[in-house]
């Protein structure tokens, strides 16, 4: 996932990172389940490793698949939901 401001451009940020990708070290939850944060303020040191910083105002996310699977292509599959937390 690569974030971009509402102009197109990557956000610059304190952690310098610009994307979140599968190679990287998450931090994955008891269940084995993953979540991934696109925020502005920091989630806090146990989230950190899961969190793309954002701006403060609008944004956009893209998300690349490079070779994908036949069920990424036909609708099969959808990557889930973005959801604003609590």
């Amino acid at each position: 996932m690569t974030l971009y401001d509402n102009d197109g451009f990557q956000v610059a940020n304190g952690l310098n990172r610009f994307a979140l990708s599968s190679w990287m070290p998450f931090k994955t939850n008891p269940d084995g389940s993953l979540d991934l944060y696109f925020q502005h303020g920091n989630p806090g040191p146990d989230r950190e490793a899961n969190w793309l910083p954002a701006p403060a105002g609008p944004f956009n996310l893209t998300m690349r698949l490079y070779a994908p699977r036949p069920e990424a292509l036909t609708g099969k599959w959808n990557p889930p939901p973005v959801k604003q937390a609590p």
